[in-house]
C-alpha cells in the first residue's frame, strides 16, 4: 500500500473520529461534513452514519411528494441533455420596485469573480448568505436592460452560482432549496449553451442522492452526467462519475455492477496517464466546495 493511500486513510479516520465529536457536540451539520468525507472512502459504517444525519436534518416529506420532485427533476435534466425545449421555472425573483439598472461588462466580470471566490469557501460556515446574496443579484441583472447584450455569459455565471447554492442549502439541510437552484442552474446551462455546468449540476444531484441513500435516483444523474461528458471527452470526469455509479451500485447491492464500474473508471483514467494533481484538479471544478484534501474513493483506488 502506497504512502499516498496511507495519509488518504489516516485522514479519514481523523475526519470520522470528528464528526463522532460534531455529533455529540449537537453540531449535525459539522458531524455531516466529516462523515461525508470518510463515506467516499467506504470508512466503516460512516455513509449510515451520514445517511441518518441527514435523514434528521432534512425536513420529512410526503413519499409522494418526493417522487414528484424527483420525476420533475430528472425530466428537466433529461430534457437539458438531450437539448429539448422544456418548460421553465418561470422569474426566480418575485417581482421587485428595484430599479432595473442597465448591465455592464463590469457587473458580469464582477459576478464571474465572486462564483471563482466562492467556489472556494461555500462549504464554510456563514458563507451560504453570500452565494444567495450574488444568486439574487444576478437573477436582477438576467432582468435588466442590457441582458441580452452579454448573453449566454451572463446567464452561465449565475447558474454557476445556483449550482454553488444549491450545494450550500444541502449543507443546512434543505433538500427543496437544493433541488430548486440545481433546476434554476440546469434552465441556465440549458440556456446558455454551458454543457459543463449541466455536467457539474448532474453529478451533485446525484451525490446528493447518494448521500441521503436514494440510489436509484442517483444512478439516473450519474447516467445523463456521463451522456454529457462523452460529448464533451472528459476522462477524468468520466471516471469520477464511474466511481459514484460504483458506489450507488454498492449501495443497491450489486457487486457484479461495482466491479463493472471500477473497471471503466480505470479505463478513463488510462486514457490519460493518471495524474493526481489532474484528477484532483478536475473534482474540484466538477463539485466545487465539495471535496477536501482527504481525497475520495475514486483517489484511493486510482492509488491502489
Amino acid at each position: 500500500m502506497s504512502d499516498e493511500v496511507l495519509r488518504l486513510l489516516a485522514a479519514d479516520e481523523l475526519a470520522y473520529l470528528a464528526g463522532e465529536k460534531y455529533e455529540r457536540l449537537g453540531d449535525l451539520r459539522g458531524a455531516a461534513s466529516q462523515f461525508r468525507i470518510a463515506a467516499e472512502n467506504g470508512l466503516g459504517d460512516a455513509a449510515d452514519r451520514l445517511a441518518r444525519l441527514h435523514r434528521k436534518r432534512l425536513p420529512s416529506r410526503d413519499d409522494d411528494e418526493e417522487r414528484r420532485a424527483q420525476r420533475r427533476f430528472l425530466a428537466h435534466a433529461a430534457a437539458a441533455t438531450m437539448g429539448v425545449q422544456f418548460e421553465s421555472e418561470g422569474p426566480w425573483l418575485p417581482p421587485s420596485d428595484l430599479h432595473p439598472l442597465p448591465v455592464t461588462e463590469e457587473d458580469v466580470a464582477d459576478l464571474e469573480k465572486a462564483a471563482s471566490l466562492l467556489a472556494e469557501v461555500v462549504a464554510a460556515d456563514g458563507w451560504r448568505a453570500v452565494v444567495v446574496a450574488e444568486v439574487s443579484w444576478g437573477e436582477h441583472l438576467i432582468g435588466s436592460d442590457g441582458a441580452d447584450e452579454h448573453g449566454r455569459r451572463l446567464l452561465a455565471v449565475v447558474g454557476e452560482l445556483h449550482n454553488l447554492a444549491g450545494w450550500a442549502a444541502f449543507d443546512d439541510g434543505e433538500l427543496a432549496s437544493t433541488r430548486a437552484h440545481f433546476l434554476r442552474a440546469i434552465s441556465l446551462a440549458h440556456q446558455s449553451g454551458y454543457s459543463y455546468l449541466l455536467l457539474s449540476v448532474l453529478y451533485r444531484m446525484g451525490r446528493v442522492y447518494l448521500y441521503v441513500q436514494v440510489p436509484h435516483e442517483s444512478l439516473k444523474c450519474f447516467q445523463l452526467a456521463q451522456i454529457i461528458g462523452q460529448e464533451l471527452d472528459c476522462p477524468v470526469e468520466l471516471a469520477i462519475i464511474n466511481c459514484n455509479e460504483a458506489w450507488a451500485y454498492g449501495q443497491l447491492g450489486h457487486p457484479d455492477q461495482v466491479t463493472k464500474m471500477i473497471r471503466r473508471m480505470h479505463d478513463e483514467l488510462e486514457r490519460l496517464a493518471f495524474d493526481g494533481d489532474a484528477f484532483r484538479t478536475a473534482l474540484r471544478r466538477l463539485s466545487p466546495g465539495e471535496h477536501t484534501d482527504a481525497g475520495s474513493l475514486a483517489e484511493l483506488l486510482a492509488c491502489s
